[in-house]
């Protein structure tokens, strides 16, 4: 899994250099973390998250909050923003791969762009939803759940128990 988050990581701080700010009013995280709901069965961490102003790329909102159960672990992750380009970055182009050791592949689930990382052996990925694209079609906010031990299709139900629709509005309609 630490493969495909430094991927995306990488990605994104290559592709911040060529993006201009954002003139929109970003949401505080703490807004972001009323969104990061309790999951039956699941222990979770306090959210955490931060509001980031005046950097050469505009402003930023992050909300972040950790859940476990049993050896299974999720990361549920709301980023507005230049960040979100890095996490939509590996399925910007949809491009679809798939091998005996994992796969990428990019849908559309309930009228939203989804991109799903998938490592076969240790059972982890990533599945990241679009919320808002930009005139340039530049994405500008993600929902992100980073998953270890079990498999997507169990992490895709866990993703789906959080309101998507209601963190949209948090960042105003999206052109999808």
């Amino acid at each position: 899994m630490r493969r495909g988050i430094s991927l995306i990581a990488m990605i994104g701080s290559m592709l911040l250099c060529f993006f201009s700010a954002y003139a929109y009013q970003l949401p505080s995280y703490k807004t972001l973390c009323g969104q990061l709901k309790d999951l039956t069965n699941w222990q979770a961490e306090q959210c955490h998250g931060m509001n980031m102003t005046g950097v050469p790329m505009g402003e930023m909102a992050s909300a972040n909050r950790s859940y476990t159960k049993g050896e299974q672990h999720l990361e549920a992750t709301i980023v507005c923003g230049m960040q979100a380009v890095g996490y939509w970055a590996p399925f910007a182009y949809k491009i679809q791969v798939e091998n005996d050791e994992e796969f990428v592949k990019v849908t559309n689930i309930d009228g939203y762009d989804v991109g799903i990382v998938y490592h076969k052996q240790d059972k982890s990925g990533s599945i990241v939803v679009c919320f808002k694209k930009g005139v340039d079609n530049t994405v500008s906010a993600i929902f992100n759940l980073s998953f270890e031990n079990m498999d997507w299709k169990e992490a895709l139900k866990l993703a789906k128990q959080f309101d998507w629709k209601a963190m949209e509005k948090l960042f105003g309609s999206s052109e999808q």
